[in-house]
């Protein structure tokens, strides 16, 4: 009883300190330093922010692929979304008093990062281009299959049971949702599958990278895109023509549209840094389990969203693909975050990415560390 008077006799300025509580947890969590005490509006600003990710991955997906339907010029588009999000992530940087960590040795480690990238994303796109939206996603749940594989190659380290069995409702509903795809072109999945390929490689890679020289995540991207946009300005020049050339195909393209492919572009670079950040503030404010849930569903709502939104014929054995691959991928993730020897390299104790190509691909295990020492994480 006391405590409820208490309450309810709050400062208005006690009030507003715990209604910005979240956010300071969100910075303090990218900043790197320790996490506090649940704040009040945990929930609140949890579903705000979950709810922005899959809004920025839904929107984004949708504006690529319909550039991609407009103007197929995907090397092109991968450039422009490398460089918005290495100036964003610069602006992040200097707003957190993180700029002083840009050094060389942090940029020329990043150069390998910047090539996966490179292929990563202008496959990705031109498997838009060729295939539809949603089967690129479900491709793409299949990550956890590389994984296993590049560590078994490199590390000579076999998983565990379970972290192989869950890989076969991944390749059966990934195969399933291929041969039930009507409007497909075998070499946009080839090219979706190697982008997954290629994505895992980055994911390896940058962990070791950021944990042996102990690198900040969100700096390490910002380098790595630096060198993908400098690696994709001389390939869309030599493939997809000069700047002006492009320019003059939008102007056209946005006088057939109402200017609507302005808009397109303008989603497509902000929603790919947009939520790759709030995957990452969400990963702050949830256990990593938790986030690995809302990942899958995420990925399950843009499928869907981008079969309605193209008019993608939707069958019985498609839907199962989608929900068989999906569930592997949550299986896997939850498989390796129950075992603390899974998909472990004996050499650096690194932990395969539980989240391909994101930022928060390192800072997902630094957090799980911290919640397993703090005893308000049970």
């Amino acid at each position: 009883m006391t405590r409820s008077l208490t309450l309810d006799h709050t400062p208005n300025s006690l009030l507003a300190k715990e209604t910005c509580a979240p956010l300071k947890n969100a910075m303090r969590f990218l900043t790197g330093e320790k996490e506090k005490k649940t704040p009040k509006f945990h929930y609140v600003w949890t579903t705000l922010l979950v709810t922005l990710w899959y809004a920025f991955a839904i929107i984004g997906t949708i504006a690529s692929k319909s550039f991609m339907k407009q103007l197929p010029k995907p090397i092109t588009l991968a450039g422009g979304q490398m460089f918005i999000g290495a100036l964003l992530d610069l602006v992040l940087l200097f707003a957190l008093g993180l700029d002083r960590q840009i050094d060389r040795k942090v940029f020329y480690s990043a150069l390998p990062v910047g090539f996966t990238l490179t292929f990563g994303r202008a496959l990705t796109y031109f498997s838009y281009k060729t295939v539809a939206a949603s089967l690129t996603q479900t491709v793409k749940a299949s990550s956890p299959v590389f994984t296993v594989i590049l560590l078994l190659v490199t590390d000579q380290k076999c998983q565990p049971y379970l972290t192989l069995c869950s890989l076969i409702p991944i390749v059966l509903g990934v195969v399933l949702s291929a041969v039930t795809e009507i409007e497909m072109e075998f070499h946009g999945l080839i090219a979706a599958v190697v982008a997954t390929l290629t994505s895992t490689i980055q994911s390896l890679y940058a962990k070791r990278a950021i944990r042996n020289h102990n690198f900040h995540p969100v700096v390490f991207h910002m380098c790595s895109c630096l060198w993908a946009c400098m690696l994709l300005a001389p390939c869309s020049l030599l493939l997809e023509g000069q700047p002006g050339e492009v320019i003059i195909s939008m102007r056209e393209i946005g006088k057939a549209t109402g200017g609507a492919i302005n808009h397109i572009v303008f989603f497509s670079f902000v929603c790919y840094w947009g939520q790759n950040l709030c995957s990452t503030l969400v990963l702050s404010q949830m256990h990593v389990l938790s986030h690995q849930v809302a990942n899958v569903s995420r990925r399950f709502a843009l499928i869907l969203c981008t079969m309605m939104y193209f008019g993608n014929v939707v069958t019985v054995p498609k839907i199962v693909g989608i929900l068989m691959a999906l569930s592997g991928f949550f299986w896997f993730s939850f498989t390796k975050k129950r075992d603390p020897k899974a998909l472990v390299n004996g050499s650096n104790g690194l932990k395969s990415p539980g989240k391909i190509g994101d930022i928060e691909m390192v800072l997902s295990n630094s957090h799980a560390r911290s919640r397993s020492k703090s005893p308000s994480s049970v």
